[in-house]
């Protein structure tokens, strides 16, 4: 977690420099680098409204140079099996699992060239993670992105992974 809140540029590191692509925040300028870069926390946030309206939040700030696309909102929506009238609930209502899937699809939208992902499937039952799963697959291989992933769960990681770093083996004893 504490890893990829620095890669997103909301801690400052305590050693070292920050680099993606080889190229650090600075040299992409801050808001290029945020354009690029999208973090999706383990707890969702979402702001007071509906569903719709959290999905077009990203596109509020400019995070992409691309506009709200509704169609492909829905149909991420589909994608990771929340239902069609989850569209204008609130986002109040919705539980963590469901929260979690639209957090991540707002993420999604915006076609960040990374995704920093923290445990964004801990929420979710096996056949939700599998299409969280199937979900990124698809998006990483369309817009040649890249994710890093932290999870705990080592079956997750066996299937999704390319490759796998156990940070412990880093942390000093």
């Amino acid at each position: 977690t504490t890893l990829l809140r620095a890669l997103a540029l909301l801690i400052e590191p305590a050693a070292g420099q920050l680099e993606v692509a080889g190229q650090t925040p600075d040299d992409l300028g801050v808001t290029r680098y945020r354009r690029s870069v999208a973090y999706v926390p383990q707890r969702a946030i979402l702001v007071q409204g509906d569903v719709a309206a959290n999905l077009r939040l990203a596109f509020a700030f400019a995070v992409s140079e691309r506009g709200f696309d509704e169609a492909v909102a829905r149909r991420r929506l589909s994608e990771l099996m929340l239902p069609e009238e989850i569209w204008r609930r609130a986002a109040r209502d919705l539980s963590e699992g469901e929260k979690q899937r639209v957090a991540l699809v707002r993420v999604l939208l915006t076609e960040p060239r990374v995704l920093l992902l923290d445990e964004p499937t801990s929420a979710l039952d096996e056949t939700s993670t599998l299409a969280v799963e199937a979900c990124l697959r698809q998006q990483l291989e369309a817009t040649a992105s890249a994710a890093l992933l932290v999870s705990h769960d080592a079956a997750q990681i066996d299937r999704f992974a390319d490759r796998t770093i156990d940070l412990k083996e880093y942390l000093a004893t």
